[in-house]
């Protein structure tokens, strides 16, 4: 039998505000930790991304990757570099970097894991979502991302991301943001996943409360789950299935489970769909 177990791992009491302290596990801490991601090849080792600053953690002790604990947005190497809002976190082994949403920056950073070099790749700051090429393109509010897991694209070589205004594709190797056209204008996105194979998305809406299925080669979009009306149905009434408040983070455990972080009611919600949305 397998025991319910729930253990912190890094982090001491008292992470606050201005949580930046660095060592053992027992006294470091974080401010508003949001996003981890672990190493691919030691699942032991991980990268945790917090208000200010980027950390890694091996199970003995936490140190720092970049950032300080002063908000900013200054590009360098280790903590010469300032973030504000580190949201979603992926790792590029390829390039033996992370991939960073710098929410409040409206930029994505690259982050080189040896050398602590940190250098923004998409964005300029502006808040609005334009296409274009590297620092030449615009997004606003990017708040999760992950990699495009088409099968006709190599592996972790593009990223989507979702964004307050819709959702962005980067190429990280052209350094090229396109707009994923989306059949329904949606605000407020918030968490994503990607199916394997299809490379399409599962998102989350922090303005409807509501889950939704994209189909990235026509912009479909069609509402799965939650207190928002239908958005391809704006004439029926509103439906309600299973109630999320603030839904973030969305996750595909395996084939037709979907796991969502339900922020307000401080729950994970399971999602069961049909076997249509994982065929290719």
């Amino acid at each position: 039998m397998i025991a319910d177990y729930v253990a912190t791992i890094s982090g001491a009491p008292g992470g606050s505000e201005n949580g930046f302290v660095h060592g053992p596990i027992s006294v470091a801490t974080y401010s508003h930790p949001r996003s981890v991601c672990a190493d691919p090849i030691d699942p032991e080792l991980y990268w945790v991304g917090d208000e200010t600053s980027i950390r890694h953690c091996d199970g003995k002790a936490v140190r720092l990757v970049a950032g300080q604990e002063q908000q900013g947005k200054t590009d360098g190497t280790g903590e010469r570099a300032q973030f504000h809002g580190v949201f979603g976190l992926v790792y590029q082994p390829n390039q033996r970097r992370l991939i960073v949403c710098d929410v409040w920056n409206n930029v994505v950073r690259a982050v080189n894991v040896d050398t602590k070099v940190v250098s923004t790749i998409a964005g300029n700051g502006s808040s609005e979502l334009r296409a274009g090429f590297g620092l030449m393109s615009s997004i606003h509010f990017p708040r999760f991302l992950v990699f495009d897991r088409s099968a006709k694209v190599t592996p972790e070589s593009a990223v989507f991301i979702a964004t307050l205004n819709g959702i962005a594709r980067f190429d990280l190797d052209t350094s090229e943001l396109t707009v994923v056209p989306v059949q329904n204008k949606m605000l407020g996105l918030f968490g994503i996943d990607c199916i394997s194979g299809t490379g399409n998305l599962l998102v989350t809406c922090v303005r409807t409360y509501s889950v939704y299925f994209i189909e990235t080669a026509t912009g479909r979009t069609e509402w799965l789950a939650g207190t928002a009306q239908d958005p391809n149905r704006p004439d029926q009434p509103q439906k309600q299935t299973e109630q999320f408040n603030w839904p973030s983070q969305v996750l595909i455990t395996s084939e037709q489970s979907v796991l969502v972080c339900d922020r307000q009611h401080h729950q994970i919600k399971q999602l069961l769909l049909p076997h249509k949305y994982f065929e290719s």
